[in-house]
């Protein structure tokens, strides 16, 4: 969407939107300043730290690669750009400095697909989590904002918005920060406890920060370049959003809703979105293997680093022909081992080879969108190609040509691919393309329930697993554990105000009680329809966060059992909202001694800590 179609900013005070890209290889910035009666205007940071030292840089650049140079005792010495320059290599190789880079994928969900990659990652520094990593990172991130605005709109526009010594001005700054589609609550809450180490928030309660996946922000990047016809699509009309990046390929697609005005529509999503691990870094990763076995017994084996380095920077980005022979330049004219194909300091790859290396990442675009494409019930007509991996034709053309029997759209930018998803995070503030988003599994919670001889479910289910589960509630109710209680099916449409109800109540012994909710909300990844006991498929359950709250504003009713013991009961529902980017809760209860008053307050969504096991071992 263009400044002018975009309406003026209502606020009565100025703010600034920070947009972070943190991504596997490379990381980029994009902001707004929001003046009130002004329409806001979407810039990118094109000039880092790294750049201002370096007079013969002088094109704008709109990401830094996403590096990090630790000392011995664990301090960051070198970040972004400044980890390329010859002089920081010389002093981390005599300081032993810890290069750190592609830790983005240490936040992984350890049940995505495709998510056993460690092996192929490079080990974090001894003593530091990813959360220190990463918020190391977003605190340099910061930094650049700062320096680039300064420089760009004046000092005095930064003070009025960020002051230092000003805790209230700090509340003028909302951030956003993108993140694969795979990544769920559990990788937000690591974000977010970075985010607070960065000190871009005070707590882990502040809404001054707020997330994206990267799939949303790419659909909002494509049609504020126009990318996407938004006037020309037919309501109904879908588009499949490709974000390919560093680590992960993308998939997202979505279906014109509405119409608003001009150029602006809504849209929603057509499929539960998939993430996979096939981005362009394990393009490097196949070459990597392959030149290891080719190169082992060698004597050019100690120079591979330089080779891959060589690889990475020349012949992956520029590849087009398979049928044309890569030529690595990696040493001098003395270098000469016709074994293994080196001649006059240069390795001949096959460009065949070359193909064979892509081939994973290309098999995993063009599965996915058939994917989508079955799983979708609106047609998909348009496919769009973002993310830095995206600016290589040998991809492209690849995804081209197997997806052409379907005759769709396919596109990409004709500029930078990699702004993306920076600039798109910051449409989603201010645009909102997106009203509604599939879900991708079942979600509900499982507990007891008051087991009843005349339901066949119930006397099945016993019969199944033994009368020994049975046991008996302070009410005095026979109950049977297990119970999975769906409150939201998977591929189901959800809208960002819906609001999902679920009755509950605690009880416990006695006439008092100081009732707590602490509750563990679970999402069913399995194929069974319409399941009811966890025991039935219980590999394919896994508890995606904690519902807690303090219930003690309920008053508890007060009840005598079958056997005349006491006891109370706090009842309540609890309500959560699935649309959003993050899931959200509340707890309702009714005041009965207030007109049956409907009251709430919010409940806390508490996410374990979910990093791979392997995290653990190498600190």
């Amino acid at each position: 969407m263009s400044q002018a179609s975009r309406p003026p900013y209502e606020g009565t005070t100025r703010q600034l939107v920070l947009a972070f890209d943190v991504g596997t290889t490379f990381s980029g910035i994009s902001y707004s300043i929001l003046d009130p009666g002004q329409s806001p205007t979407i810039h990118g940071v094109t000039r880092f730290p790294g750049h201002w030292s370096d007079p013969n840089i002088t094109a704008s650049v709109s990401k830094i690669p996403t590096v990090i140079y630790y000392d011995k005792l664990g301090d960051p010495c070198a970040f972004g750009e400044e980890t390329k320059h010859k002089d920081i290599a010389k002093m981390a190789k005599k300081g032993r400095w810890t290069k750190v880079e592609w830790f983005k994928l240490y936040l992984r969900p350890k049940s995505a697909p495709g998510a056993d990659v460690t092996p192929n990652l490079p080990p974090l520094p001894r003593g530091k989590k990813v959360v220190d990593v990463l918020a190391d990172f977003l605190g340099y991130l910061k930094a650049c904002a700062a320096a680039f605005i300064q420089s760009a709109h004046g000092n005095d526009l930064w003070e009025s918005i960020a002051g230092k010594e000003d805790e209230k001005k700090a509340d003028s700054i909302i951030y956003i920060l993108a993140h694969p589609n795979g990544w769920e609550g559990a990788q937000q809450a690591t974000m977010r406890e970075a985010a607070v180490k960065a000190g871009l928030i005070r707590d882990e309660k502040e809404e001054r920060l707020s997330f994206v996946t990267e799939g949303e922000a790419s659909l909002h990047y494509a049609v504020q370049q126009g990318l996407i016809d938004v006037k020309a699509l037919k309501k109904g009309d879908g588009v499949a959003i490709v974000d390919a990046g560093g680590g992960t390929i993308d998939i997202s697609s979505y279906t014109k809703a509405t119409m608003i005005k001009k150029d602006k529509g809504t849209f929603e999503e057509n499929s539960p979105p998939q993430c996979y691990f096939h981005g362009s870094v394990f393009v490097t990763i196949h070459a990597r293997i392959f030149l290891e076995g080719y190169l082992r017994n060698s004597g050019y084996f100690e120079d591979l680093d330089k080779i891959m380095q060589i690889f990475d920077t020349t012949t992956k980005p520029m590849f087009r022909n398979p049928n044309q022979t890569q030529y690595l330049k990696f040493g001098t004219v003395k270098d000469n081992e016709p074994g293994v194909r080196i001649w006059f300091g240069q390795l001949r790859l096959s460009g065949s080879d070359v193909a064979m290396f892509f081939k994973p990442s290309v098999h995993c675009i063009t599965n996915a969108i058939l994917e989508q494409k079955k799983s979708s019930q609106k047609p998909i007509t348009h496919v769009v190609l973002v993310g830095g991996f995206a600016a290589s034709d040998w991809l492209f053309e690849q995804v081209k040509e197997s997806l052409a029997h379907l005759k769709l759209n396919i596109t990409r930018p004709q500029t930078s691919t990699n702004k993306a998803v920076a600039d798109g995070a910051i449409s989603f503030y201010l645009d909102h393309f997106v009203r509604s988003r599939k879900t991708r599994y079942d979600f509900g919670i499982v507990g007891g329930v008051r087991y009843e001889k005349n339901k066949r479910e119930h006397r099945k289910h016993i019969k199944q697993v033994g009368e020994d589960v049975l046991y008996i509630s302070p009410s005095g109710d026979q109950m049977l554990p297990d119970n999975f209680g769906r409150m939201l099916a998977r591929n189901v449409l959800v809208e960002e105000t819906q609001e999902l109800h679920w009755s509950c109540f605690e009880i416990a012994e006695g006439e008092t009680a100081e009732f707590k909710l602490n509750t563990p909300f679970w999402c069913y990844k399995g194929t069974m329809e319409n399941l009811e006991w966890r025991s039935k498929d219980e590999a394919n359950f896994a508890p995606l966060c904690d519902i807690l709250a303090d219930l003690s504003p309920i008053p508890p009713e007060v009840g005598t059992n079958p056997s005349g013991n006491k006891y109370c009961t706090a009842r309540f529902t609890l309500v959560l909202y699935f649309g959003l980017t993050e899931l959200k809760a509340e707890v309702e209860w009714t005041d009965k001694e207030n007109d049956n008053e409907k009251k709430r307050f919010p409940a806390r969504i508490y996410y374990p800590l979910q990093i791979p096991v392997e995290l653990s071992e190498m600190e």
